[in-house]
């Protein structure tokens, strides 16, 4: 009997240890450290002379959000004249030079555009692309393209 008493008490404790406060739920997800990034799928951060995602794929209707993480001044256009994020921006030079370009996405920026029909958008930075008709593939240089379905 002092042997069973024994036992059920064990079990008991390892049951006690291994719970996570809640009967029959599963274990909360893990939450992101400070340092991992959780990306919503329709934002695209604008870095030094890249588009971290080149090829974003969103529903119709949805709105997509470019933001400007990097230190250089950046603009979002779309081959096709459909958006453009800076429609003054007049561009100076280049290399250093385009440090004095004006009315351009500066560090901190952000642009949204909504997506209201299926296709393949493309998009380039004026300063740092060149355009091209392929509707499969990104801009070469600093582009990309949003896929909407």
């Amino acid at each position: 009997m002092k042997r069973l008493v024994m036992i059920a008490t064990l079990a008991l404790f390892v049951a006690a240890c291994s719970s996570n406060g809640t009967t029959g739920a599963q274990s909360p997800s893990p939450t992101p450290r400070a340092t991992e990034s959780v990306r919503a799928a329709n934002a695209v951060d604008v870095d030094d002379n890249v588009f971290r995602e080149r090829i974003t794929t969103v529903s119709a209707g949805t709105t997509v959000t470019w933001t400007h993480i990097g230190k250089n001044q950046h603009t979002v256009q779309s081959t096709k004249n459909l958006f453009n994020s800076n429609p003054s921006c007049q561009v100076k030079g280049n290399g250093p030079a385009f440090k004095e370009s004006t009315n351009c996405m500066n560090p901190g920026d952000t642009f949204t555009f909504t997506f209201t029909a299926p296709g393949h958008y493309q998009y380039y930075c004026l300063m740092h692309s060149v355009p091209d008709n392929n509707p499969d593939t990104p801009p070469g240089g600093m582009g990309g393209t949003v896929i909407v379905t």
